[in-house]
């Protein structure tokens, strides 16, 4: 491993004082019932979560299940069908994980 080098104190210091202002959180997983399903089933490229869409249909793509700038929930990319790996879910933020993430940024 390469030692630190401390010679641009500059940059150092900018560095020091924005690490020391701001918190960071690092949440490893937080699609837990898909992440073990994609290990147990063998499926290991499955993305959604683990809800039960009703006609033997599972999970909604947290990725597609956020909302943004007005108009744009289940845009580009996202899918209303429940049987697609990409499907934004019945309405922006309809997962408990989306949900929780969403109110952890508002109020950490």
């Amino acid at each position: 491993a390469e030692a630190y080098d401390d010679s641009d104190n500059v940059n150092h210091a900018r560095v020091v004082n924005i690490l020391d202002n701001i918190n960071i959180y690092i949440v490893p997983v937080l699609n837990i019932d898909g992440y073990v399903f994609s290990w147990t089933s063998g499926n290991r490229l499955w993305r959604k979560n683990r809800r039960i869409n009703g006609g033997g249909s599972f999970g909604v793509d947290l990725n597609r299940n956020y909302d943004g700038p007005t108009g744009t929930w289940c845009t580009a990319g996202a899918s209303t069908n429940p049987n697609s790996d990409s499907y934004c879910g019945t309405a922006a933020w309809s997962e408990p994980e989306t949900r929780a993430s969403r109110d952890f940024v508002i109020d950490p």
